[in-house]
């Protein structure tokens, strides 16, 4: 066995490491049938019923996960050398949205990854404080035990040296005994690491924490005769709840970019002042009982004052907001439903006449990029994009409509450089 990259801490008489690297050879053939298993024993502090492979969890949980070895008994006699992965990189982005990771990450990713080897009083005065042997502070040898009583090293005989690897969110658990004695297998689950997982608040869907079955990643390693077997693995599911998230149409982050008004008469706005937003996954309670109140509307860029006025069911789940005012050019208007899955829960949209290109700064380009449109080159423009003339039909005569809202022709203000306004306040 080589280890390179560590640094060693003495705790109750028990050698901990800090990997850069944890790298093992001379592996033997596989044999299968023992297991390591990640699982999930609390959740924010409090004991699950038993330690399971699936949890449910809520977004801004903190999960206390364990790593257990089991079974090697009829395989081979003892554990000497032992070696564990978990594949925290795929896991930690593998829901719908928002993330899931260790305690610590990324300034002290080993704040939640280690293997709790120490030793502590278990009776007397001194219960839960740390021995350095079988009696110091405890007052008798049995009254002294391994904090975690399971772990797989704890009655060997041989101080173990046991490590955590991080390699950017991949741990490697191992610990190896250099004495010829090594775990007896007695039918436990046994303690082998903790993994602590914070869940970000704006978490949501199934997240699979993966043991690594590389086989140099992935062994059990008995004294003599010298047996490597490689065991199976055992996943770690984390299910988040989801709360609703929300598409709308015209969709988060539109700019309007037709006729504000009439042009002839600019006292009449033709600006936007409804949407409809879709629910997935629909609401406990259904669309139905989606009204006014289910939102928050907002204004950034330019302050006005607008609200919801009235919120229709156009299906199963479908709704359509009526606002009591027209969007005023220029000023986003954002709307949030506020029992939504943060980071997913609102909608932004904003009236800025001849800005096609959605740049936030109508200019000659715009122009050109109708013209790109109408060619069949450049990028695929909306509806609100294109039909600069509102007449239902992007045409070309859409282009003489974008010259007079860029140079201010008939009733219409000369909106050439008007901007920049602010960013859109829910980009991704």
């Amino acid at each position: 066995m080589r280890i390179r990259g560590y640094a060693m801490r003495q705790t109750c008489g028990i050698v901990g490491l800090v990997l850069g690297g944890l790298v093992v050879f001379g592996l033997g053939t596989p044999v299968r049938g023992a297991t390591v298993s990640l699982k999930a024993v609390e959740v924010n502090g409090a004991a699950l019923p038993s330690p399971t492979n699936t949890v449910t969890v809520a977004a801004g949980d903190t999960i206390l996960a364990k790593l257990f070895i089991s079974g090697w008994d009829g395989e081979i006699e003892d554990v000497r050398i032992w070696q564990s992965g978990v594949l925290g990189k795929a896991g930690s982005i593998s829901g719908i949205i928002g993330t899931i990771l260790p305690l610590g990450f990324p300034d002290l990713p080993n704040d939640g990854a280690f293997v709790d080897g120490g030793l502590a009083c278990t009776g007397g005065a001194n219960v839960g404080e740390p021995c350095i042997n079988s009696v110091n502070q405890c007052g008798a040898p049995d009254l002294c035990d391994c904090v975690e009583p399971d772990f797989i090293m704890c009655d060997v005989g041989a101080v173990p040296i046991c490590a955590v690897a991080n390699v950017t969110l991949d741990y490697r658990y191992g610990c190896i005994i250099f004495d010829e004695v090594g775990a007896i297998d007695d039918g436990r689950d046994f303690y082998a690491g903790t993994l602590i997982l914070e869940v970000s608040k704006d978490a949501c869907g199934t997240f699979t924490f993966a043991m690594d079955t590389v086989p140099d990643n992935n062994f059990l390693t008995s004294t003599i005769p010298e047996v490597t077997i490689h065991p199976l693995t055992e996943d770690l599911v984390i299910e988040v709840a989801c709360d609703p998230t929300i598409t709308c149409n015209p969709p988060n982050c539109s700019i309007d970019a037709r006729y504000p008004h009439d042009p002839s008469d600019s006292s009449a706005s033709f600006n936007w002042d409804e949407l409809d937003i879709t629910f997935a996954p629909i609401p406990d309670a259904g669309v139905g009982n989606i009204g006014c109140g289910s939102f928050s509307v907002r204004t950034e860029g330019r302050i006005y004052e607008v609200d919801c006025l009235i919120v229709t069911t156009l299906d199963d789940d479908t709704v359509r907001v009526q606002l009591d005012t027209k969007l005023l050019n220029g000023g986003w208007m954002c709307i949030k439903y506020n029992a939504g899955q943060p980071g997913a829960n609102e909608c932004c949209l904003m009236p800025l006449p001849a800005d096609v290109n959605a740049s936030r700064t109508p200019t000659g380009t715009d122009l050109l990029d109708l013209i790109d449109f109408f060619n069949g080159e450049g990028d695929p423009l909306a509806m609100w994009q294109c039909d600069i003339d509102r007449d239902g039909q992007c045409l070309l005569s859409d282009l003489t409509a974008e010259i007079d809202l860029l140079l201010g022709t008939g009733a219409f203000r000369t909106w050439l450089g008007f901007g920049p306004r602010v960013a859109c306040p829910t980009a991704p």
